[in-house]
């Protein structure tokens, strides 16, 4: 038994010695795994690592034997490939909601599968600056318990903080206590969002996650999406965040808006491969959305100038004509 139970972990300390320390370009050989297993007091012969390479592979694991420069084995395909755990790693560090020691320690689980050389390349190559990440380290305990929420339906009371500027100039955190029923999680511009009811109203609301400080599910129901929403059996997360700008609500509406052809490529990224154009000519295309009229659409359609023009309606036209104007007034003309 005792012999068996040995040769169990020999295998297992194989298989993370050649996770841990081999890649394409830096194979071992049988003599050096032999000396790497003596590290965790296991003895090891080389011939009895070919067999425990061929049960290795049985199991699943690609193990590449090297034909080209030194000769020995190493892990080929992993669970995540260099350029797809990069892709993650510059999600989480770029994520100003993850604060820097949640980050440090998710990035270092995001590269558990690779090697230790696999994780050096990336260590000196990929950079962030952790000065604009929020300090919220609860935040793993907010979004779980928002989610369960959302999934058993329950209304949840959050613990919601702002920073306020006082008479003395210094900043203020304002705490309020909301009782809510959340409906989605979204992810947008860089922020993540809590899209939730607020009992005493009958609309959404938007929420920085990051600043909610804590998150206790309640055993009351939560309300049917359609009593506050023009939703009907559930919350449509794509529709909703497709008419929404940076997460200002507003009254939605169908909005024409004339552009300069050289915006092309900007409204597609806003508005996907599919947004609607009823009219082109040589200089400008027309298309027509359906969007909320909000802060948010408002602030972006401004910063383009008179290479992005609304049509209609006409509400909400002259509604950015007076933000033109006022700003017009406090610059003094």
């Amino acid at each position: 038994m005792a012999g068996n139970a040995n040769s169990k972990l020999k295998l297992l300390r194989l298989m993370d010695i050649l996770n841990e320390y081999s890649d394409e370009d830096h194979p071992l050989s049988a003599p050096e795994l032999c000396a790497m297993l003596s590290d965790y007091g296991i003895t090891a012969e080389r011939k009895s690592i070919y067999n425990d390479i061929s049960t290795l592979e049985e199991y699943g694991l690609d193990v590449i034997k090297s034909s080209d420069g030194k000769k020995g084995y190493f892990i080929g395909e992993r669970e995540f490939q260099i350029p797809e755990i990069r892709l993650l790693l510059d999600a989480v560090r770029s994520a100003k909601f993850i604060s820097p020691d949640k980050t440090k320690e998710l990035s270092k689980k995001i590269q558990h599968g690779l090697s230790t050389y696999q994780r050096q390349e990336l260590y000196d190559q990929v950079y962030y600056d952790d000065s604009q990440k929020e300090q919220n380290d609860k935040i793993y305990f907010v979004i779980d318990a928002l989610s369960r929420a959302v999934h058993e339906k329950k209304k949840v009371s959050i613990h919601y903080r702002r920073r306020v500027i006082e008479t003395s100039e210094k900043p203020k955190n304002e705490d309020r206590l909301y009782k809510l029923t959340p409906y989605a999680l979204i992810w947008r511009d860089d922020h993540y969002y809590l899209i939730a009811n607020n009992e005493k109203y009958d609309n959404l609301m938007h929420l920085r996650i990051d600043r909610i400080t804590s998150a206790n599910i309640l055993s009351e129901n939560g309300r049917p999406v359609s009593e506050v929403s023009d939703y009907v059996d559930k919350f449509d997360v794509v529709d909703y965040t497709n008419r929404v700008f940076n997460m200002f609500s507003g009254e939605s509406a169908r909005i024409e808006i004339k552009c300069s052809n050289d915006k092309w490529e900007v409204v597609r990224d806003r508005f996907g491969f599919d947004v609607l154009v009823i009219d082109r000519d040589d200089e400008t295309f027309t298309i027509s959305i359906v969007a909320a009229k909000s802060e948010g659409l408002i602030l972006w359609l401004m910063q383009f100038g008179k290479d992005m023009v609304v049509l209609s309606p006409t509400d909400f036209r002259d509604e950015i004509k007076s933000r033109i104007n006022s700003a017009l007034e406090a610059y003094g003309e």
